[in-house]
C-alpha cells in the first residue's frame, strides 16, 4: 500500500503489440497445406494467442494467378488450410489481411529433389532389433538449402543435414518387418531461415512473423532380413 506522502504516479506500461504470426512450408503433391495462423506480442514472446477466423482474410497465390481463400479448421483452433495444388519451381504468394492488417509473402518451391542413394524405393537392411544400423545416403536438391527427416537421423543425432553425402542412422527392427518409411523433406531458404535460423528465425513476411517456406518430399520404405 501507498504511503499517504507518495504524490508520483507510475502508469502501467501500455499493452504490447499485436503481431500476425503466420506458419506455412507449402510441400509439392501434398494437399492440403496446412498454415498455423494466431497472434504473438511485438516482442516475438510465446504463447500464440488465437486469431478469429473471420478476421483472416487469406488468399494463396500460385503460377497463372490461380488463387484459394485459406479456410478455417473448425475442429482445431489456429489451423487454416487451402488444396491449391503445389507444384516443384514454381512461385507462390501469400496475400490479403489479418483483423485488416495487410500481409504479403513469396516463396519459390526447389525445383528438384534427386536421392541417388538409397537409390531404390524399397530398402533392405540388415542389423539387430532395437540398436542401430547406418546406411549410405546421397541426394541432389535444386533450389533447396537443407533436407530434414522425421524418421531417421544424421550422426551423431540430428535431424538436419546441409551436407548432400553422408550416413544416415535407423533403429532396428525384427527380421521380416517394415518401417520405418524413410521420408525426406528438401527445404528451400526460407524455410530453413525460420524453422533453423541462428541466432534466431527471420521471418520472408511483411505485415506478419512467421514464413511461407516451400519444399520437395522423397519417401523410402525400410525392409529387415
Amino acid at each position: 500500500m501507498l504511503g499517504a506522502g507518495c504524490a508520483h504516479v507510475v502508469d502501467a506500461p501500455p499493452p504490447a503489440a499485436r503481431l500476425p504470426l503466420i506458419e506455412a512450408v507449402l510441400i509439392a503433391g501434398v494437399t492440403p497445406t496446412p498454415f498455423r495462423i494466431g497472434w504473438i506480442d511485438s516482442s516475438l514472446a510465446i504463447p500464440v494467442l488465437p486469431v478469429e477466423p473471420a478476421d483472416v482474410q487469406l488468399d494463396l497465390v500460385g503460377p497463372g494467378g490461380g488463387r484459394q481463400r485459406l479456410e478455417a479448421d473448425p475442429d482445431s483452433a489456429g489451423s487454416f488450410t487451402t488444396t491449391l495444388p503445389v507444384t516443384p519451381g514454381a512461385t507462390y504468394q501469400l496475400t490479403g489481411t489479418i483483423a485488416g492488417r495487410r500481409i504479403e509473402g513469396t516463396t519459390r518451391i526447389p525445383d528438384a529433389f534427386t536421392i541417388a542413394a538409397p537409390a531404390t524405393d524399397t530398402v533392405t537392411l540388415v542389423g539387430p532389433s532395437g540398436e542401430t544400423v547406418a546406411f549410405d545416403y546421397q541426394w541432389q536438391a535444386n533450389g533447396a538449402a537443407l533436407v530434414v527427416t522425421d524418421s531417421a537421423f544424421f550422426p551423431p543425432g540430428y535431424s538436419v543435414t546441409r551436407v548432400e553425402r553422408g550416413r544416415l542412422v535407423v533403429i532396428g527392427r525384427p527380421a521380416g518387418s517394415l518401417g520405418p518409411t524413410l521420408r525426406l523433406w528438401a527445404l528451400n531458404l526460407d524455410a530453413d531461415r525460420y524453422l533453423y535460423g541462428v541466432p534466431a528465425p527471420a521471418t520472408n513476411l511483411e505485415g506478419a512473423f512467421g514464413v511461407l517456406g516451400g519444399g520437395l518430399l522423397r519417401r523410402r520404405a525400410i525392409r529387415w532380413q
